[in-house]
């Protein structure tokens, strides 16, 4: 196990300030560096290292301005990133610092040699076509940077809601949840685990690098009998844009009180590869926790290529393609 791999998980912007805010807690290990324009919200962060960006200044959602208030910033963010090796960013892509700031921090960590994660969301529909092409354009320079990037769409839970009115805060907390699980399960699998002879910290390098569009499941049961349904469960995670199709490495983490059994081994690498391919490089990393209660907690890391979902064309999408002009005989 390895016990010195240092990590700090940078919150930029108002969403990445409040994401961390309420993981910091739950995720004990990492140290934390959080960056915002405003002085309310900084103000009432009571860990870790504070930045005030712009003294306090709005960015009016200019992603050019956030990114500019970071650089301005750069010489103290480089010094509080000093000796880390691994920077997790969480923001929120669409509006200002967020969108703007990551990509300078992101450039930051790899300057000083940190394996580079970034954890993002994007915007709903209803906030403008606007928001969703300044998030397109903040994904596209995280991925030229980092060494991974993990996107969650806040546009996906608005599917099972009947009425535009209705109270969204229980499920935007799933999103806050979901980031809080990526952080967690880096956080673990790279200090307690090993296994196919490496570190976690190896094989979530092996696994998560090249910027390529990267999915992250973990799922859990009671009862070890039920390992294959929590690993169907971790397979599958509606709020991330990428998913485990495609995917030519997958890191697997089981954290129970014994390892698995190779023929077990064999069970969940069948059930994965039965999405994946039959190529997918799949490694295997094992936590004993002697403490576990019971509980078999199941974690997927995983990068290709493409990994992005099938678009299914819905009727509107058939209708405008069958009467476009080019189409037409």
């Amino acid at each position: 196990m390895e016990h010195d791999i240092k990590i700090k998980i940078v919150g930029v912007g108002g969403f990445g300030l409040n994401a961390v805010a309420d993981m910091h807690e739950a995720v004990i290990g990492p140290d934390y560096l959080l960056l915002s324009n405003k002085p309310d919200d900084i103000a009432k962060i009571h860990f870790g290292e504070k930045i005030l960006l712009g003294n306090g200044v709005t960015t009016n959602h200019s992603q050019e301005l956030g990114k500019k208030r970071v650089e301005s910033s750069a010489e103290e963010i480089k010094k509080s990133l000093t000796g880390y090796d691994i920077v997790i960013i969480v923001s929120g892509l669409g509006y200002g610092t967020g969108t703007g700031g990551s990509p300078v921090v992101a450039s930051i960590a790899r300057e000083l040699g940190a394996f580079t994660i970034a954890v993002c969301t994007t915007p709903f529909l209803y906030e403008g076509s606007n928001r969703d092409t300044i998030a397109k354009a903040g994904i596209f320079k995280l991925k030229a940077i980092c060494d991974a990037l993990l996107v969650v769409a806040k546009q996906k839970l608005v599917k099972g809601i009947r009425k535009p009115e209705e109270d969204m805060t229980e499920k935007l907390k799933s999103v806050s949840d979901l980031i809080r699980y990526v952080v967690t399960c880096i956080n673990d699998t790279v200090t307690l685990s090993s296994g196919d002879g490496l570190t976690g910290l190896d094989g979530l390098k092996a696994v998560l690098r090249n910027g390529n569009d990267a999915f992250f499941g973990c799922g859990a049961v009671m009862n070890e009998d039920a390992l294959i349904e929590a690993v169907r469960h971790a397979t599958n995670t509606p709020l991330m844009t990428a998913t485990l199709n495609n995917a030519s490495r997958v890191l697997l983490t089981v954290s129970y009180s014994r390892e698995l059994t190779k023929n077990e081994l064999n069970n969940v690498y069948d059930e994965i590869r039965n999405i994946t391919g039959n190529n997918t490089e799949i490694i295997y990393t094992n936590i004993l926790n002697e403490e576990c209660f019971g509980i078999m907690f199941v974690s997927i890391f995983a990068s290709g290529e493409d990994l992005k979902e099938e678009k299914v064309a819905s009727s509107f999408d058939k209708l405008r393609d069958a009467i476009n002009p080019n189409n037409l005989i």
